[in-house]
């Protein structure tokens, strides 16, 4: 099943333009120019990644970021501006933002965030559940007691190199 990426901009040209050189990568892409409309089919779509500009003219793609990231905190979110400052950038990037890039981006920045984008959801899913998992190991201790008090019958060692920690 090819990813499904979608593409925020006030500017056609841009959707255009993203829209082409991901469908070219392989993508499925759906686009639209409002905020409140990407929330929205971010929701009902589940899209892979999101190409999000800075500055739309029904709310700003900063709140638009904070919304999809507090629905969803692995959103894989790429942030575009046209006349974006360095503040910004750091910003978005705090904000949870994968990558920033200046419009217009080239071909290669385009398939280069979008790949990182992908990899990175990818990463934070397959981990989630091993982190809940082995955080619930650390409370499991009285109940292992009880189960095997034995302690020559099993070894519990923590490993958080395992957990990438």
């Amino acid at each position: 099943m090819a990813p499904l990426a979608l593409l925020v901009d006030d500017e056609v040209g841009i959707l255009e333009t993203l829209s082409g050189v991901l469908s070219d990568e392989g993508y499925e892409t759906i686009s639209t120019t409002s905020g409140e409309e990407a929330v929205e089919l971010y929701l009902t779509r589940r899209p892979d990644v999101v190409f999000l500009d800075v500055w739309l003219p029904d709310r700003d793609g900063l709140e638009t970021l904070a919304l999809l990231r507090e629905r969803d905190p692995q959103a894989a979110v790429v942030m575009l501006s046209g006349h974006g400052t360095t503040a910004t950038a750091v910003r978005a990037i705090r904000m949870g933002a994968f990558d920033y890039l200046e419009k217009p981006p080239s071909y290669e920045q385009v398939v280069t965030a979008a790949r990182g984008a992908l990899e990175t959801r990818r990463v934070a899913l397959e981990r989630g559940p091993l982190v809940y998992c082995a955080e619930g190991v650390d409370h499991a201790g009285s109940a292992l007691d009880l189960v095997v008090p034995d302690d020559a019958r099993l070894s519990v060692e923590r490993r958080p190199e395992l957990l990438g920690g």
